[in-house]
Protein backbone atom coordinates (compact mmCIF):
# COMPACT_ATOMS: atom_id res chain seq x y z
CA UNK A 1 0.00 0.00 0.00
CA UNK A 2 2.94 2.24 0.23
CA UNK A 3 4.66 1.67 -2.54
CA UNK A 4 1.11 2.38 -4.10
CA UNK A 5 1.27 5.48 -2.84
CA UNK A 6 4.52 6.55 -4.53
CA UNK A 7 3.63 8.59 -7.73
CA UNK A 8 6.58 9.69 -9.63
CA UNK A 9 4.17 11.58 -12.44
CA UNK A 10 3.79 14.11 -9.55
CA UNK A 11 6.63 14.97 -8.20
CA UNK A 12 5.41 18.35 -5.72
CA UNK A 13 3.46 15.78 -3.90
CA UNK A 14 5.83 13.25 -4.07
CA UNK A 15 6.30 11.41 -0.84
CA UNK A 16 8.76 8.90 1.06
CA UNK A 17 7.79 5.41 2.05
CA UNK A 18 6.51 5.15 5.56
CA UNK A 19 6.84 2.15 7.34
CA UNK A 20 5.14 1.76 11.09
CA UNK A 21 8.24 -0.63 11.84
CA UNK A 22 11.63 -0.05 10.52
CA UNK A 23 12.50 -3.48 8.97
CA UNK A 24 16.37 -4.45 9.43
CA UNK A 25 16.10 -7.38 6.35
CA UNK A 26 16.59 -7.18 3.12
CA UNK A 27 13.02 -5.33 1.91
CA UNK A 28 13.81 -2.50 4.73
CA UNK A 29 17.26 -1.46 3.32
CA UNK A 30 15.59 -1.61 -0.19
CA UNK A 31 12.54 0.84 1.60
CA UNK A 32 15.55 2.92 3.06
CA UNK A 33 17.05 3.20 -0.04
CA UNK A 34 14.46 3.94 -1.95
CA UNK A 35 13.30 6.54 -0.08
CA UNK A 36 16.39 8.26 -0.54
CA UNK A 37 16.09 7.86 -4.18
CA UNK A 38 12.52 9.86 -3.87
CA UNK A 39 13.64 12.53 -1.30
CA UNK A 40 16.97 13.39 -3.78
CA UNK A 41 14.53 13.01 -6.48
CA UNK A 42 12.14 15.45 -5.06
CA UNK A 43 14.66 17.83 -3.94
CA UNK A 44 16.05 18.04 -7.50
CA UNK A 45 12.72 18.41 -9.33
CA UNK A 46 12.02 21.59 -6.36
CA UNK A 47 15.19 22.55 -7.21
CA UNK A 48 14.97 22.80 -10.98
CA UNK A 49 11.28 24.50 -10.68
CA UNK A 50 12.53 27.24 -8.30
CA UNK A 51 15.52 27.75 -11.18
CA UNK A 52 12.83 27.93 -14.19
CA UNK A 53 10.95 30.48 -11.73
CA UNK A 54 14.20 32.57 -11.39
CA UNK A 55 14.85 32.07 -15.08
CA UNK A 56 11.64 33.36 -16.59
CA UNK A 57 12.00 36.23 -14.04
CA UNK A 58 15.41 37.15 -15.59
CA UNK A 59 13.92 36.71 -19.01
CA UNK A 60 10.79 38.81 -18.32
CA UNK A 61 13.56 41.42 -17.22
CA UNK A 62 15.94 41.31 -19.35
CA UNK A 63 12.78 41.58 -22.62
CA UNK A 64 11.68 44.71 -20.42
CA UNK A 65 15.05 46.00 -20.41
CA UNK A 66 15.76 45.00 -23.91
CA UNK A 67 12.47 46.39 -25.31
CA UNK A 68 12.53 50.01 -23.28
CA UNK A 69 16.45 50.59 -23.62
CA UNK A 70 17.05 54.15 -24.85
CA UNK A 71 19.74 52.77 -26.60
CA UNK A 72 19.52 50.87 -30.21
CA UNK A 73 20.60 46.70 -29.49
CA UNK A 74 20.49 44.45 -32.59
CA UNK A 75 21.55 41.27 -33.59
CA UNK A 76 22.70 40.97 -37.09
CA UNK A 77 24.38 38.07 -39.71
CA UNK A 78 26.58 38.76 -41.88
CA UNK A 79 24.23 35.90 -44.07
CA UNK A 80 21.20 36.30 -42.88
CA UNK A 81 20.77 40.08 -42.14
CA UNK A 82 19.43 42.11 -39.38
CA UNK A 83 17.69 38.79 -36.54
CA UNK A 84 16.85 41.00 -33.74
CA UNK A 85 16.44 44.37 -32.74
CA UNK A 86 15.15 46.12 -30.26
CA UNK A 87 12.97 49.63 -30.49
CA UNK A 88 14.85 52.04 -30.08
CA UNK A 89 17.51 50.67 -32.66
CA UNK A 90 14.64 51.25 -35.06
CA UNK A 91 13.24 54.20 -34.13
CA UNK A 92 16.78 55.50 -34.59
CA UNK A 93 17.97 53.93 -37.84
CA UNK A 94 14.63 53.14 -39.93
CA UNK A 95 14.21 50.30 -41.94
CA UNK A 96 17.43 48.23 -41.65
CA UNK A 97 17.45 44.53 -42.84
CA UNK A 98 20.69 43.99 -43.74
CA UNK A 99 24.31 44.29 -42.72
CA UNK A 100 24.69 45.76 -46.24
CA UNK A 101 21.62 48.80 -45.54
CA UNK A 102 23.29 49.08 -41.89
CA UNK A 103 26.04 49.95 -43.36
CA UNK A 104 25.02 52.70 -46.15
CA UNK A 105 22.70 54.15 -43.68
CA UNK A 106 26.15 56.43 -42.73
CA UNK A 107 28.18 58.96 -43.76
CA UNK A 108 31.16 57.23 -43.22
CA UNK A 109 30.10 53.70 -44.54
CA UNK A 110 33.34 53.02 -45.77
CA UNK A 111 34.44 52.80 -42.33
CA UNK A 112 31.56 50.61 -41.24
CA UNK A 113 31.85 48.64 -44.27
CA UNK A 114 35.58 47.82 -42.97
CA UNK A 115 34.67 47.05 -39.15
CA UNK A 116 32.06 44.62 -40.67
CA UNK A 117 34.30 43.00 -43.22
CA UNK A 118 37.00 42.39 -40.70
CA UNK A 119 34.52 40.47 -38.20
CA UNK A 120 32.96 38.55 -41.16
CA UNK A 121 36.30 37.31 -41.46
CA UNK A 122 37.46 37.31 -37.73
CA UNK A 123 39.86 39.20 -38.23
CA UNK A 124 39.05 42.40 -35.79
CA UNK A 125 39.11 41.95 -31.97
CA UNK A 126 36.24 40.83 -29.65
CA UNK A 127 34.64 44.77 -30.32
CA UNK A 128 34.79 47.67 -31.79
CA UNK A 129 33.59 50.98 -31.88
CA UNK A 130 33.05 53.99 -33.66
CA UNK A 131 31.26 57.68 -34.11
CA UNK A 132 29.17 57.43 -36.85
CA UNK A 133 26.96 60.17 -38.51
CA UNK A 134 23.73 60.13 -40.54
CA UNK A 135 21.03 62.72 -42.23
CA UNK A 136 17.65 62.54 -40.70
CA UNK A 137 15.21 64.62 -42.26
CA UNK A 138 17.71 67.56 -43.16
CA UNK A 139 19.44 67.58 -39.88
CA UNK A 140 23.07 65.43 -39.05
CA UNK A 141 22.52 62.65 -35.98
CA UNK A 142 25.34 60.91 -34.47
CA UNK A 143 25.58 58.06 -32.81
CA UNK A 144 28.09 56.11 -30.79
CA UNK A 145 28.39 52.23 -32.36
CA UNK A 146 29.98 49.39 -30.52
CA UNK A 147 29.96 46.21 -32.58
CA UNK A 148 30.98 43.10 -30.93
CA UNK A 149 31.20 39.30 -31.69
CA UNK A 150 28.56 37.05 -30.08
CA UNK A 151 29.85 34.18 -28.19
CA UNK A 152 29.89 30.26 -28.92
CA UNK A 153 28.20 30.00 -26.04
CA UNK A 154 25.18 31.93 -26.66
CA UNK A 155 24.18 31.28 -29.90
CA UNK A 156 24.10 27.72 -31.50
CA UNK A 157 25.03 28.94 -35.28
CA UNK A 158 28.49 29.66 -33.87
CA UNK A 159 29.45 26.09 -33.93
CA UNK A 160 27.98 26.26 -37.82
CA UNK A 161 30.78 28.76 -38.67
CA UNK A 162 28.42 31.56 -38.92
CA UNK A 163 29.10 34.89 -37.66
CA UNK A 164 26.94 36.99 -35.34
CA UNK A 165 27.75 40.84 -34.52
CA UNK A 166 26.32 42.37 -31.81
CA UNK A 167 25.68 46.16 -32.29
CA UNK A 168 24.83 48.55 -29.97
CA UNK A 169 23.55 52.33 -30.88
CA UNK A 170 23.96 55.02 -28.57
CA UNK A 171 22.52 58.61 -29.89
CA UNK A 172 25.26 60.93 -29.15
CA UNK A 173 24.04 63.95 -31.09
CA UNK A 174 23.70 66.56 -28.36
CA UNK A 175 26.74 65.43 -26.83
CA UNK A 176 28.61 66.06 -30.64
CA UNK A 177 26.54 69.82 -30.79
CA UNK A 178 28.13 70.58 -27.57
CA UNK A 179 31.46 69.86 -28.53
CA UNK A 180 30.92 71.52 -31.87
CA UNK A 181 29.64 74.21 -30.02
CA UNK A 182 32.66 74.56 -27.42
CA UNK A 183 35.07 74.37 -30.52
CA UNK A 184 33.40 76.87 -32.35
CA UNK A 185 33.76 79.04 -29.71
CA UNK A 186 37.45 77.94 -28.74
CA UNK A 187 38.16 78.74 -32.60
CA UNK A 188 36.60 81.68 -33.64
CA UNK A 189 36.28 85.03 -32.56
CA UNK A 190 32.91 85.72 -30.60
CA UNK A 191 32.40 89.53 -32.46
CA UNK A 192 33.08 88.88 -35.71
CA UNK A 193 32.76 85.06 -36.10
CA UNK A 194 35.95 84.98 -37.92
CA UNK A 195 38.78 82.17 -37.01
CA UNK A 196 40.64 83.33 -33.96
CA UNK A 197 44.22 82.95 -33.80
CA UNK A 198 43.74 79.24 -32.32
CA UNK A 199 41.54 78.40 -35.17
CA UNK A 200 43.23 79.96 -38.13
CA UNK A 201 46.68 78.73 -37.55
CA UNK A 202 46.07 75.03 -38.59
CA UNK A 203 44.17 76.38 -41.86
CA UNK A 204 47.38 78.32 -42.91
CA UNK A 205 49.47 75.94 -42.36
CA UNK A 206 47.33 73.63 -44.71
CA UNK A 207 47.49 76.57 -47.31
CA UNK A 208 51.24 76.56 -46.92
CA UNK A 209 51.28 72.60 -47.42
CA UNK A 210 49.06 72.98 -50.25
CA UNK A 211 50.69 75.50 -52.03
CA UNK A 212 54.42 73.29 -52.37
CA UNK A 213 53.77 72.16 -56.12
CA UNK A 214 50.92 73.66 -56.70
CA UNK A 215 50.70 76.23 -59.79
CA UNK A 216 48.83 79.48 -56.92
CA UNK A 217 50.93 81.02 -54.56
CA UNK A 218 50.50 81.27 -50.83
CA UNK A 219 49.83 84.77 -49.85
CA UNK A 220 49.43 85.91 -46.28
CA UNK A 221 48.44 89.42 -45.81
CA UNK A 222 49.12 91.31 -41.84
CA UNK A 223 45.84 94.10 -41.52
CA UNK A 224 45.94 96.55 -39.13
CA UNK A 225 43.58 99.15 -38.80
CA UNK A 226 44.21 102.90 -38.77
CA UNK A 227 42.48 105.38 -36.50
CA UNK A 228 40.82 102.62 -34.64
CA UNK A 229 42.04 103.75 -31.18
CA UNK A 230 40.08 107.25 -31.13
CA UNK A 231 36.84 105.57 -32.42
CA UNK A 232 37.38 103.75 -28.92
CA UNK A 233 38.20 106.58 -26.68
CA UNK A 234 35.64 109.46 -28.73
CA UNK A 235 32.73 106.87 -29.22
CA UNK A 236 32.99 104.14 -26.99
CA UNK A 237 33.82 100.59 -26.86
CA UNK A 238 30.50 99.76 -28.59
CA UNK A 239 30.81 102.23 -31.45
CA UNK A 240 34.26 99.78 -31.71
CA UNK A 241 32.86 96.49 -31.53
CA UNK A 242 29.85 97.77 -34.50
CA UNK A 243 33.37 98.86 -36.19
CA UNK A 244 35.12 95.67 -36.21
CA UNK A 245 32.05 93.46 -36.90
CA UNK A 246 31.87 95.44 -40.34
CA UNK A 247 35.74 95.54 -40.89
CA UNK A 248 34.80 91.51 -39.98
CA UNK A 249 32.19 91.05 -42.20
CA UNK A 250 33.87 92.57 -45.23
CA UNK A 251 37.39 91.53 -45.83
CA UNK A 252 36.14 87.93 -46.33
CA UNK A 253 33.32 89.46 -48.67
CA UNK A 254 36.42 90.60 -50.52
CA UNK A 255 38.42 87.43 -51.30
CA UNK A 256 35.62 84.99 -53.51
CA UNK A 257 38.52 82.37 -53.17
CA UNK A 258 37.35 78.90 -51.84
CA UNK A 259 40.77 78.50 -50.27
CA UNK A 260 40.49 82.27 -48.30
CA UNK A 261 41.13 81.59 -44.37
CA UNK A 262 40.14 84.98 -42.65
CA UNK A 263 41.17 85.65 -39.15
CA UNK A 264 40.68 88.48 -36.61
CA UNK A 265 43.99 87.99 -34.99
CA UNK A 266 43.62 90.02 -31.79
CA UNK A 267 42.90 93.73 -31.26
CA UNK A 268 42.42 95.62 -34.82
CA UNK A 269 44.72 93.30 -36.06
CA UNK A 270 43.39 90.34 -39.29
CA UNK A 271 45.30 88.27 -41.12
CA UNK A 272 44.43 86.61 -44.53
CA UNK A 273 45.44 83.46 -46.13
CA UNK A 274 44.65 82.89 -49.59
CA UNK A 275 46.15 80.49 -52.43
CA UNK A 276 46.08 83.32 -55.41
CA UNK A 277 46.29 82.23 -58.80
CA UNK A 278 48.47 84.45 -61.70
CA UNK A 279 45.43 86.73 -62.37
CA UNK A 280 45.51 87.99 -58.61
CA UNK A 281 48.91 87.95 -58.63
CA UNK A 282 48.81 90.17 -61.49
CA UNK A 283 46.53 92.61 -60.13
CA UNK A 284 47.68 92.07 -56.22
CA UNK A 285 48.80 95.90 -55.93
CA UNK A 286 45.29 97.09 -57.31
CA UNK A 287 43.79 93.86 -55.04
CA UNK A 288 45.25 95.61 -51.69
CA UNK A 289 44.36 99.32 -52.68
CA UNK A 290 40.46 98.15 -53.14
CA UNK A 291 40.69 96.25 -50.02
CA UNK A 292 41.81 99.12 -48.28
CA UNK A 293 39.27 101.20 -49.85
CA UNK A 294 36.53 99.07 -48.79
CA UNK A 295 37.61 98.72 -45.38
CA UNK A 296 37.79 102.50 -45.36
CA UNK A 297 34.05 102.69 -45.97
CA UNK A 298 32.06 104.64 -43.10
CA UNK A 299 30.22 102.32 -40.75
CA UNK A 300 26.76 103.41 -39.69
CA UNK A 301 26.94 103.31 -35.42
CA UNK A 302 23.52 104.28 -33.87
CA UNK A 303 23.71 107.14 -31.86
CA UNK A 304 26.84 108.35 -33.58
CA UNK A 305 26.55 108.73 -37.32
CA UNK A 306 29.19 107.17 -39.00
CA UNK A 307 32.99 105.78 -37.83
CA UNK A 308 35.64 105.65 -40.31
CA UNK A 309 38.99 103.68 -40.15
CA UNK A 310 41.47 102.69 -42.45
CA UNK A 311 44.05 100.28 -42.45
CA UNK A 312 47.42 99.45 -43.33
CA UNK A 313 48.52 96.50 -45.19
CA UNK A 314 51.94 93.87 -45.57
CA UNK A 315 51.78 91.16 -47.71
CA UNK A 316 54.15 87.79 -48.50
CA UNK A 317 54.10 85.98 -51.44
CA UNK A 318 55.59 82.53 -50.95
CA UNK A 319 58.09 81.54 -53.29
CA UNK A 320 60.30 79.08 -51.62
CA UNK A 321 59.32 75.65 -51.62
CA UNK A 322 57.89 75.69 -47.68
CA UNK A 323 58.14 78.46 -44.90
CA UNK A 324 56.85 77.90 -41.44
CA UNK A 325 53.96 79.83 -40.54
CA UNK A 326 55.55 81.99 -37.88
CA UNK A 327 58.50 82.92 -39.74
CA UNK A 328 55.59 84.43 -42.45
CA UNK A 329 53.46 86.08 -39.61
CA UNK A 330 56.89 87.69 -38.35
CA UNK A 331 57.86 89.21 -41.70
CA UNK A 332 54.20 90.18 -42.69
CA UNK A 333 54.13 92.20 -39.36
CA UNK A 334 57.37 93.79 -39.75
CA UNK A 335 56.47 94.64 -43.43
CA UNK A 336 52.59 96.38 -42.42
CA UNK A 337 54.67 98.09 -39.28
CA UNK A 338 57.06 99.55 -41.58
CA UNK A 339 54.94 100.76 -43.99
CA UNK A 340 52.54 102.09 -41.15
CA UNK A 341 55.96 104.20 -40.19
CA UNK A 342 56.18 105.93 -43.20
CA UNK A 343 52.24 106.23 -44.55
CA UNK A 344 49.22 105.02 -42.69
CA UNK A 345 46.20 103.74 -45.07
CA UNK A 346 49.30 102.20 -47.24
CA UNK A 347 50.73 98.56 -48.36
CA UNK A 348 53.69 96.77 -49.50
CA UNK A 349 53.91 93.77 -51.50
CA UNK A 350 57.63 91.52 -50.72
CA UNK A 351 58.36 87.90 -51.94
CA UNK A 352 60.14 85.37 -49.26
Amino acid sequence: REFERVDPSDPDNLQTITVVKKRQDELGKLISRMDGMISATRNFYLQEKQLRKDTEKLERQFRLLFERATIGIALISPKKGLLQANPAFRNMLGDITSLDTFCRKFNESGQVEAIASSFSKRENAEQDSVDLSYYENGDVKWVHCLFAYVSEQRINQHREGEVLIEVIVNDITERMRREEQVRFAAEHDPLTGLHNRRGGEPFLRNLISASSGNDKTFVLMMIDLDKFKPVNDEYGHEAGDKVLEAVGSRIPRFFADSTCVCCRWGGDEFVVGLLAGKTFLNDIDIQCKLLIDMISVPVPVEGVGTCAVSATVGAILLKREHAELTTLLAKADELMYAVKREHRGGHRIESY
